[in-house]
């Protein structure tokens, strides 16, 4: 076993720092498909976790396609269904496990939809909610909520699939963790539950009924912005929870506040958090910042605050009010002195 460690560790580094002639000469040789047979009957942790990260980077070679399409040839995604259930107490092999499949899914658009159409591959989303619900390791929860959260972004064919309530128990469960980190927070809310409810709005407003509270408090820490606008949009859209005064006043701070240091992080913060598909709630919220004079007091507190965070915040707005707001707004931006500025 310790010579295999260290052949199979030495393969995956060609894999890793190889070029797309040495990964496909690996791929024609037939070292790829003598790994993938050793991969399945493997005991050896050490061992699967090189093989692991040998097809993890076969798969994702710069927009070469033909190598991940040799993998699905091969069955990986058969033969990874299995694995995650035969190393489900290995976190370290799981989460290398979910990488590749991560890799998989990432260099090849039609994977979400070979996963839903065909059995041949396992049932990839049940293992992985089943994953998501028994996984005491944040590592592997984190690489469970990458590999959904691609799944279901891009293409709706696998939503139904996560359109229930265990998997939201499961999910809102996660998103009350403290141990969880903030990312992968945001990846569950805003990639997986937000990209699920712009498609299922009926559906959505009964799954999200029991977990009212928990959304009104991850919108009005603050302490994520990301998490409190997402939150707070989930809220006023589907629950008429918070009327939009409200979240308007939860997303911009109040006229004496915005211009200072707080005031302007707040405020380009929440305006990134928001989702690209809520584009004409983005232009609320901008009508409502120019409403505030922020137009005519940008040159002022340009030059009066020298700091470059301060500065990057405050272009930031002032670039989202110049894309997202009409003729007129454009023509004060004009007038007031600021695009010569």
């Amino acid at each position: 076993e310790v010579y295999r460690r260290n052949l199979t560790y030495v393969i995956s580094r060609v894999a890793y720092l190889g070029d797309t002639a040495v990964r496909s000469s690996l791929v024609k040789s037939g070292v790829i498909k003598h790994l993938i047979t050793t991969w399945e009957h493997c005991t050896d942790s050490e061992v699967m976790c090189n093989i692991s990260a040998t097809l993890q980077n076969i798969a994702y070679d710069n927009g070469d396609f033909s190598h991940v399409d040799h993998l699905v040839e091969e069955g990986v995604l058969t033969l990874i269904s299995k694995l995650l259930q035969k190393w489900s107490k290995d976190d370290t092999v799981m989460v290398r496990l979910l990488g590749t499949l991560q890799n998989i899914i990432c260099s090849r658009e039609d994977i979400s939809e070979l996963i839903a159409n065909s059995t041949e591959y396992g049932n990839i989303p049940l293992l992985l909610q089943e994953l998501l619900e028994t996984a005491s390791s944040d590592s592997v929860i984190v690489e469970t909520i990458d590999v959904i959260r691609n799944l279901v972004v891009g293409t709706d064919v696998l939503h139904t699939v996560f359109l229930h309530a265990s998997f939201f128990s499961t999910a809102f469960r996660h998103l009350e963790s403290t141990t969880l980190n903030s990312d992968s927070k945001q990846y569950l809310l805003r990639g997986i539950i937000c990209t699920l409810a712009n498609t299922n709005t009926d559906k959505m407003k009964d799954l999200l009924i029991p977990y009212s509270q928990p959304l009104k408090e991850l919108a009005k820490t603050g302490s994520d912005s990301v998490l409190s606008v997402n939150a707070a949009i989930l809220l006023n859209k589907y629950l008429d929870s918070i009327e939009e005064s409200e979240l308007l006043q939860l997303l911009i701070p109040p006229t004496n506040e915005m211009f200072t240091e707080g005031g302007i992080v707040k405020l380009a913060s929440n305006i990134k958090a928001i989702p690209d598909e809520e584009e004409e709630f983005e232009k609320q919220v901008i009508r409502e910042v120019v409403s505030a004079d922020f137009i005519s007091k940008f040159i002022e507190q340009y030059d009066s605050n020298t700091e470059e965070v301060y500065r990057r915040n405050l272009t930031y707005v002032i670039s989202r009010v110049a894309y997202l707001g009409d003729t007129a707004v454009r023509s004060s931006l004009v007038k007031s002195g600021v695009i010569k500025h």
